[in-house]
């Protein structure tokens, strides 16, 4: 399908979304409430319907996100507004809502509680489907296509050939000795998870650093039946720098970081971070 087109005298916009629990209704909330905006600014008489299937789950998320966005709603308010209407936004669209408010309704990858929901989305994912879709983990920064984040910050590399691992997205911070308290996936919070430390500064003098799960990362996208646990290379020189561990790491200054994608520091250098 085209996502941008016409019928007739009217424009379409068409995202991909399934009615799920683990879709990624972040993925699509920014292009489609400036759709919305932009068509109902256009003149004083437009008129923008919102709809899928049942037209009760994920066109009303969308809705509530651009009522959010545009109108200023909370969260509160932007959910009474649809379910006044019959909308009914699954649960995982829910928390996401609630993320999208804690971010300022836009998709912040450098927010705390946005890396922790992305960790928790992919988790969840292998623990139910028993493997991750390809398109479920963040795409690999050092790749030739990547796309550049204007977000991404400073850059991980592998220590031996300079491959660039990670940006300064893609790293976790917990709680120095007390480790991350799990993003909850049904939870609506307005503020960020208990536990982060959102400058790093503790995660300074641990021995290894914890990221999001990259594509690079060989091995995790094994479910029931493959293996919980394994070793991290360097994707070009295939060194060993980490190791992954779906129960959960250790950290060297005691916290406990679940599900954990660890990269040694020895093994790595950092520019920018």
């Amino acid at each position: 399908l085209r996502r941008q087109g016409r019928i007739d005298a009217s424009r379409t916009l068409v995202v991909p979304l399934p009615d799920d629990d683990l879709a990624d209704l972040l993925g699509v909330v920014p292009e489609a409430t400036t759709f919305i905006e932009t068509a109902l600014a256009s003149a004083s008489s437009s008129v923008v319907a919102v709809h899928c299937h049942a037209g009760e789950s994920r066109s009303a998320a969308v809705v509530a996100a651009y009522l959010m966005r545009f109108e200023q709603l909370e969260i509160e308010q932007a959910m009474a507004s649809v379910e006044a209407r019959g909308g009914a936004p699954n649960e995982g669209f829910q928390a996401q809502l609630s993320l999208w408010a804690q971010m300022g309704c836009r998709v912040s990858t450098a927010n705390e509680a946005y890396k922790l929901w992305s960790v928790a989305k992919v988790a969840r994912e292998r623990d139910e489907r028993g493997y991750l879709e390809s398109t479920s983990v963040m795409r690999d920064p050092g790749a030739a296509d990547a796309v550049d984040d204007p977000e991404g910050g400073g850059w991980l590399a592998c220590r031996k050939c300079r491959r660039r691992l990670a940006r300064s997205t893609h790293v976790l911070c917990h709680e120095h000795g007390e480790g991350i308290d799990a993003f909850s996936w049904k939870a609506r919070r307005k503020e960020g998870s208990k536990g982060i430390n959102r400058d790093c500064a503790g995660a300074r003098q641990c021995s290894s650093m914890f990221l999001t799960p990259l594509s690079w990362m060989k091995g995790i996208e094994d479910g029931d039946g493959g293996e919980t646990r394994g070793k991290l290379c360097c994707p070009q020189c295939e060194t060993k720098i980490g190791a992954f561990d779906w129960a959960g790491i250790q950290c060297s200054c005691g916290a406990w970081v679940s599900p954990a994608f660890q990269i040694q520091r020895a093994k790595t250098d950092a520019f920018g971070m």
